[in-house]
């Protein structure tokens, strides 16, 4: 089954940390081993300093995130582009639960680039595409995909690296 109810999460987790200590007794090894092996001379050593049990060796400064909230209200929407965005949210969500035996009037298509490198060029493309979505509207809906993350080029994308 792809999802558990609770219960059988519950007891999945109760049978897991089962197993775990099954194990753990019978290496011989009680609660705590795994710390006091960390904290061994010459741990993190290329760290320098003193560090602590909870620290992320890995995160070499920390600034707070703007809430979603402060975005939303900074970047405010029209009003048309919101009508917009939820019709067609309703008009995907229609053709996906359409009756068995009812095909739609339309046929939703997906389309767009394997991946945004230049935001000029999705602008332009997005521009295209909804001349092409006006002329069409009687027969497709078209949603334009957008990926900014990095495809198989090895580049990590738009979104992990702007200034590439």
């Amino acid at each position: 089954e792809p999802c558990m109810d609770w219960s059988a999460t519950a007891s999945a987790l109760d049978m897991l940390a089962a197993a775990v200590r099954q194990r753990r007794a019978g290496l011989g090894h009680g609660v705590g081993v795994r710390v006091q092996a960390a904290r061994g001379v010459g741990a993190f050593s290329e760290l320098g300093g003193e560090i602590k049990l909870l620290d992320n060796l890995r995160v070499r400064t920390i600034r707070p995130l703007i809430s979603p909230a402060c975005v939303i209200e900074e970047a405010a929407v029209e009003q048309r582009i919101e009508s917009l965005v939820l019709s067609t949210r309703c008009d995907i969500s229609a053709m996906l639960h359409a009756e068995p035996g009812l095909e739609p009037e339309r046929l939703l298509v997906v389309v767009g680039p394997p991946m945004i490198e230049q935001p000029a060029a999705a602008m332009e493309y997005a521009a295209r595409l909804r001349g092409v979505a006006s002329a069409l509207d009687d027969a497709l809906l078209l949603v334009m995909r957008v990926n900014f993350e990095g495809g198989c080029s090895g580049w990590k994308g738009l979104m992990n690296d702007p200034d590439r």
